[in-house]
Parts: structure tokens; sequence; C-alpha cells
């Protein structure tokens, strides 16, 4: 069942009309990203449209895990004449 087209690179797929509020549509999505089947979220229509919402949240937690793994040995060196 797919209530709106939501772009390829998403992991999200609506599942029901939530609300609208303020001018903005909000609908109930399921992530396919995670493992957790019964996670929903509510996400604005227009944001997972465009593709500026890919994921319920998981993708971008991984993706700080991982920047911060890239960058467990860099050292700041304080600036001589500070």
């Amino acid at each position: 069942m797919t209530l709106h087209k939501v772009p390829e690179n998403s992991f999200l797929i609506p599942l029901r009309f939530f609300e609208t509020r303020g001018g903005r549509t909000y609908f109930v999505y399921r992530c396919t990203r995670c493992s957790q089947e019964e996670k929903e979220t509510v996400k604005d229509k227009c944001s997972v449209t465009r593709g500026l919402t890919r994921s319920c949240g998981c993708l971008e937690k991984d993706t700080r895990k991982l920047n911060l793994a890239k960058g467990a040995g860099f050292q700041f060196k304080k600036r001589k004449g500070n």
C-alpha cells in the first residue's frame, strides 16, 4: 500500500495518515533499515518526498558512529603563541 511517492533512496514506507498541523501533513512510516518491525515513526510528508528525511533516525546514528570511529586517532594541537 503506497499512500504517496517516496524516493528510491528512502528507507521509509508510508503506513497511514496521522494529522495535518500548521499546513503540514504528517504520516506514520515504518523504517525498512531497522530490524525493529514494531517501530513506527511520524514524519512530515514533504520532508520525506523531497528526500530530506530518509530513515527514522537510525541512519544518522550509524553515520555519526562511523565518523567518530574515523576520527578516533585525531588530536587537536594547540597553536604556538596563543
